[in-house]
């Protein structure tokens, strides 16, 4: 099959989340089979760039660093598209830039627009909330248009049933690379215990409850936090304000770098108001590190309380409580790394291609 993959690429400015990793992870599984072109929404790094031409992957890309480049997005994709146009049985779209764009190759190829995350981050400045609010809106114009919608979890899928009318809706988790992430038994320093975020800096997060409830574990904690972010400026400042010390702020890192980070952590930490499907709790389960995370939609559909992880309201005190219970508690920690690792195992990326693969060729037969 000739397949165009559409998304955001990872920048060398900014790490754009969890559906960059997908879209990517998706071409290089899919390219061992088929003929791949991506389609991308700013510059790839050079890692992106060696993935592509070590899998014989072509890649094309727009700009994406200014608030113009965001409005301009639908229609510079759908320049990019006619211009690189290869016949394409399917074009699968990540972004809503790209999800406009394929609607005006209905006729040419079987169009599948993938949807990640519903919901508006909670805060966010006039920029963000800009971007949001234009990526619904084209991901719904692509979804009507669409012959088939895939989303990440249960429940997105029927918020997008009720809220957009659409029927022809199909669940694909996301995946985890085990060459990538790997668990090593843990050097743990056991006069430290330290915890672990990961992820962009926002405020649907709650990083910054994570840093009030520091003050309020009695042992002694350190907090590592890897990513970027609009938010990291401000949680800078409440660290400096409440003389914190034990904050300590990473940047990203690539996948070699993260997994390390993973397996020198006693816990990982992801409080979010609401999530899709976190990559971050796979690669800490992948890699072995008990999880605490918050009780809401999309978590639930990965971690069970009490058994791969701890499910918490995402307030300081109970984050803080979470925290102490593992601190104490060695055998628990143990037991949640063990049935992470085996809950993950669901999640192989071979898998998620496998059924991926299925899909296209399900949909190309009802020509």
């Amino acid at each position: 099959m000739k397949i165009a993959l559409c998304g955001r690429f990872n920048t060398s400015k900014k790490h754009q989340g969890g559906s960059a990793e997908v879209f990517l992870a998706l071409a290089k599984g899919l390219s061992k089979r088929n003929e791949v072109t991506v389609f991308g929404r700013g510059e790839p790094t050079k890692e992106i760039i060696e993935m592509c031409k070590e899998n014989k992957i072509k890649y094309y890309y727009i700009p994406s660093d200014s608030i113009i480049n965001i409005l301009l997005g639908p229609l510079r994709a759908l320049k990019l598209m006619k211009k690189h146009w290869n016949n394409f049985d399917i074009i699968h779209t990540h972004i809503g830039s790209f999800a406009w764009a394929s609607t005006f190759f209905r006729k040419k190829s079987k169009i599948i627009t993938h949807i990640h995350q519903y919901l508006f981050p909670k805060g966010s400045n006039i920029y963000v909330k800009i971007y949001f609010f234009l990526e619904r809106k084209l991901l719904k114009i692509g979804a009507k248009k669409t012959n088939l919608v895939i989303t990440v979890t249960p429940y997105i899928k029927e918020i997008i049933k009720k809220k957009w009318k659409i029927k022809n809706i199909l669940v694909i988790n996301n995946g985890i690379d085990f060459k990538q992430f790997k668990f090593n038994k843990k050097k743990i320093n056991k006069s430290l215990f330290k915890i672990l975020y990961v992820g962009r800096l926002t405020k649907q997060k709650n990083i910054d409850k994570i840093i009030n409830a520091i003050p309020l574990v009695r042992n002694k904690i350190q907090f590592d936090i890897v990513g970027d972010g609009e938010e990291e400026n401000s949680l800078k400042k409440l660290a400096l304000n409440k003389d914190i010390k034990n904050v300590l702020f990473h940047g990203t890192k690539n996948k070699k770098e993260l997994n390390k980070f993973y397996n020198i952590s006693n816990v990982l930490l992801l409080v979010s108001d609401f999530e899709g499907q976190s990559l971050t709790l796979l690669e800490a389960m992948a890699t072995g590190t008990p999880i605490i995370a918050s009780n809401v939609e999309g978590t639930r559909d990965i971690i069970q309380n009490n058994y791969n992880g701890l499910l918490v309201e995402p307030t300081s005190e109970k984050i803080a409580q979470a925290i102490e219970k593992l601190i104490k508690n060695p055998q628990l920690r143990e037991n949640l790394t063990e049935k992470g690792l085996k809950e993950v195992q669901k999640y192989s990326w071979d898998k998620i291609v496998e059924q991926t693969e299925k899909v296209y060729l399900e949909a190309l037969n009802e020509r």
